[in-house]
């Protein structure tokens, strides 16, 4: 497991961890969960797996400071075996994690679906983030049913603020084609202006939250334990 960082763009404190599963595998080196949680849902192991996060998480959490939340991805398949909240309840509760905020995350697929099969689904106790394909002729039917469910925080993909800070008026591709070729460093300097600078326009449109590696890679337990360390510490001072 392991853990990366949702910041406050007011403050820059660490406010979440979001639970990610990382697979270093012996001879093929780190296999990216784009790569086998699809094979975990087409074997239907995705529920075994899906437990172990979700309680794993809940344990790790109970070792941070109060008012560090964590969020948990869930599969779509995971809504289907009429379980899952009781499985939160037993999870936050083995870990003595009622009184701490959470938040799960699901594809917009599954928060649909999950609506339409039990309503009180959506009411549950927690943070729902939903994460939405960026694609447009998505875009429209998502925010047509938004309105629908009690959302207290929508998380923005980035393919929605990738050309935010693009030069000469082209955006994506065309920007990055249109620009000769830089020294690796140079192009790492850009791209953290670019960064910075979305940063500063969303933090102006009134987003609250911001997650990437313009803040933090995703950690083991033991390195996010020395950040919030440190933070407090900073905090104390």
């Amino acid at each position: 497991m392991h853990y990366q960082p949702l910041v406050g763009l007011e403050t820059g404190e660490v406010r979440a961890l979001e639970a990610l599963m990382r697979w270093p595998h012996p001879e093929r080196g780190m296999i990216p969960p784009s790569e086998f949680i699809p094979v975990a849902e087409e074997t239907g192991l995705i529920a075994q797996l899906g437990l172990f996060v979700l309680r794993r998480a809940c344990a790790d959490a109970a070792l941070w400071p109060d008012g560090v939340k964590v969020a948990v991805n869930l599969s779509p398949m995971q809504f289907k075996n009429g379980t899952l909240l009781q499985s939160v309840r037993d999870a936050l509760g083995d870990a003595g994690l009622r009184r701490r905020g959470w938040s799960w995350r699901s594809r917009d697929a599954a928060a649909r679906q999950e609506r339409t099969r039990d309503g009180h689904a959506a009411r549950a106790p927690c943070t729902w983030r939903s994460h939405f394909d960026g694609r447009f002729r998505h875009r429209l039917f998502v925010m047509s049913y938004l309105r629908s469910f009690p959302f207290d925080k929508i998380k923005i993909d980035r393919s929605f603020v990738h050309d935010i800070g693009c030069q000469h008026g082209f955006t994506g591709h065309r920007a990055r084609d249109r620009q000769p070729r830089r020294q690796p460093r140079d192009q790492d300097h850009r791209r953290g202006h670019r960064d910075r600078k979305r940063s500063a326009y969303l933090k102006a449109e009134g987003c609250t939250e911001g997650q990437g590696f313009l803040f933090s890679k995703a950690l083991p337990q033991s390195e996010i334990l020395a950040l919030l360390a440190k933070q407090k510490s900073k905090r104390a001072a």
